[in-house]
């Protein structure tokens, strides 16, 4: 039962240990992407970040935050492009005088504003769970 205990606290010593640059590092990226929800370019860089980082850190817990950082991104991207894709669309049928164009353009505009929340949302979950050393649950 001690071996047990003892390689337990050694595991997560161990992994305390690691945290400490890595959990900076985590947080940095983050940060980038929270302010890329303003300026896409520096969440551009929080990506990045999180791709060099995620093949080389060998703590599971910062891969699985490394992990949210990328697919947060690339989901956000894709949603975001839909949505301007609808505004986009809807605003030239709206334009014409056609009221279904503007309801096409109304759903971009609340489902742009759903992705930002949503991104916003598991951005500051990601850096709760990063402070208190838990792998981010999918």
């Amino acid at each position: 039962m001690n071996i047990e205990q003892g390689t337990s606290n050694d595991l997560t010593s161990k992994e305390a240990a690691l945290n400490n640059d890595s959990k900076n590092f985590g947080i940095i990226s983050y940060v980038f992407m929270i302010l890329g929800l303003f300026t896409l370019f520096l969440g551009i860089i929080g990506v990045i970040l999180a791709y060099v980082k995620r093949g080389s850190d060998s703590c599971s817990v910062m891969n699985s935050h490394y992990d949210n950082i990328i697919g947060v991104f690339w989901k956000g991207l894709i949603l975001a492009i839909a949505a301007f894709i609808g505004i986009l669309i809807g605003t030239g049928f709206g334009a014409t005088g056609n009221w279904f164009g503007l309801v096409i353009a109304f759903v971009g505009y609340l489902l742009l504003f759903a992705v930002w929340i949503w991104e916003i949302y598991r951005m500051v979950k990601g850096v709760v769970k990063l402070s208190e050393g838990a792998h981010y649950p999918f």
